[in-house]
């Protein structure tokens, strides 16, 4: 039941729609000199904004996570600024600023907003439905083409779009042989891999019908496949784990059972890499390749600019406190996510962002109760997400760093609210008791 509030209404409406928005459509909207003029950007601006001036954000309790953010974002201000008096433009450095100091803000809005168990289970429940047409969209895609279905300045960037029309996607490294990535509406398949990574076991747990679930599994491995990263691939392997291993920890099977269970999961493995083949043949080949050797050591062809950042590192003392952004540096390690951060402000800034995340991880999930399958949905896919970050975090391109620290925010929803057993006092509106209440 939605129940209306003229005064509260607008602010609860504003933090739904930036919340789905960023998921559902993260690419509407334009660019500007280069920078990305979204609807999902516009609405975080305006979120920040009203929180700022209107939420009680001042009476909030300072926290360890806080302290080290905000000396971050002294430090990365500091360090830009620096870039760009050496002659760094401002495109150049402004996709690090807002990932390093404006996005983790979600991680400290997201309490203003949501202060209940229900609003918690309720956002997940909203997860599924969101990434039910992302799969579903991805498959339209894999079916018909990704330029036969895209729906320019909404399913794509306009000002991509309207750069190479028949091809945008094969401008965004997506091409795999002459086949490539499904990118659904993230216009990268690294992007939308690392995504429904970090969603996928939350939006699971609002789900309770078992035939559903497996429908669901099934489409969020056949997306993953779809989406090329092999790094991705890797998180789904560690998320396949988890949940099997954690199955038959629970569960008593009979010899027979267990092998038939078994070979229920290898065959419904091969299908699905059957169906993959018959999308894109390329496709198979790089699945494969992530079970060699090689390809596993130079993390999916990003090893090479990392080892020749830090050898370039050795004659060059002051980078390995500061960062060689805007130094000519040689050597690049963009996707990896630690390590570029390391390129970007050193030891220094490494240590910041470190010291946030660490702080931000263990407020967020030490008291989530294992009894409870959102809480543990919501420890699973921010670890599995932070681990497959080494090689591939998408952390850099909008709005992943939002969604990640949005996330990470509810989980710290939930943790107060299990640790307290009260609901959190709410600064800005009351989602669940007034406009948009969730029960």
């Amino acid at each position: 039941m939605i129940h209306r509030n003229q005064q509260d209404a607008p602010i609860n409406a504003l933090f739904l729609w930036t919340f789905v928005i960023n998921i559902v459509i993260p690419k509407a909207g334009i660019k500007f000199a280069g920078i990305p003029l979204t609807i999902g950007n516009v609405m975080i601006g305006l979120l920040l904004v009203y929180s700022l001036l209107i939420g009680d954000v001042g009476r909030r309790k300072l926290t360890r996570p806080f302290l080290f953010f905000a000396l971050g974002c002294c430090f990365w201000i500091a360090r830009f600024t620096a870039a760009y008096a050496g002659g760094s433009s401002l495109s150049e450095f402004i996709g690090y600023l807002v990932p390093l100091c404006i996005y983790p803000a979600a991680y400290f809005l997201t309490p203003l907003y949501v202060t209940t168990r229900p609003q918690i289970r309720r956002l997940a429940r909203i997860l599924f439905w969101c990434l039910l047409f992302l799969f579903g969209y991805t498959l339209l895609q894999a079916a018909f083409g990704i330029g036969a279905v895209d729906i320019p300045g909404i399913t794509v960037n306009y000002s991509d779009y309207a750069e190479n029309p028949s091809a945008w996607w094969l401008e965004k490294s997506n091409a795999v042989g002459d086949a490539s990535k499904m990118v659904s509406t993230y216009q990268n398949g690294n992007l939308f891999g690392v995504t429904i990574i970090l969603l996928f076991p939350i939006a699971l747990s609002s789900e309770r019908r078992l035939p559903v679930k497996v429908i669901f599994w099934a489409l969020f491995i056949l997306s993953v496949l779809l989406a090329g990263s092999r790094t991705v691939y890797l998180g789904l392997m560690l998320l396949a784990a988890y949940y099997i291993v954690r199955s038959l920890a629970h569960m008593r099977f009979k010899v027979g059972t267990l092998a038939a269970l078994v070979a229920t999961m290898l065959a419904a493995v091969v299908l699905l890499a059957v169906v993959v083949t018959n999308f894109a043949p390329d496709m198979f080949d790089r699945v494969l390749s992530i079970f060699d050797l090689e390809t596993l050591l130079q993390g999916a062809g990003r090893t090479g600019g990392a080892i020749e950042y830090f050898t370039w590192l050795l004659q060059h003392p002051a980078a390995l406190l500061f960062g060689g952004f805007g130094m000519d540096y040689e050597g690049f390690a963009y996707e990896m996510t630690y390590i570029c951060v390391f390129l970007l402000g050193g030891m220094f800034g490494f240590a910041l962002f470190m010291a946030f995340l660490i702080t931000a991880l263990k407020e967020a999930l030490k008291g989530l109760s294992r009894g409870d399958a959102l809480a543990r949905a919501l420890f699973i896919g921010l670890v599995v997400y932070w681990i497959t970050a080494f090689v591939e975090g998408g952390y850099w391109l909008p709005p992943i760093a939002w969604n990640v620290w949005a996330i990470a925010g509810i989980a710290r929803c939930y943790c107060t609210v299990f640790l307290k057993g009260t609901a959190l006092p709410a600064a800005v509106g009351n989602i669940n008791s007034r406009a948009y209440a969730f029960n």
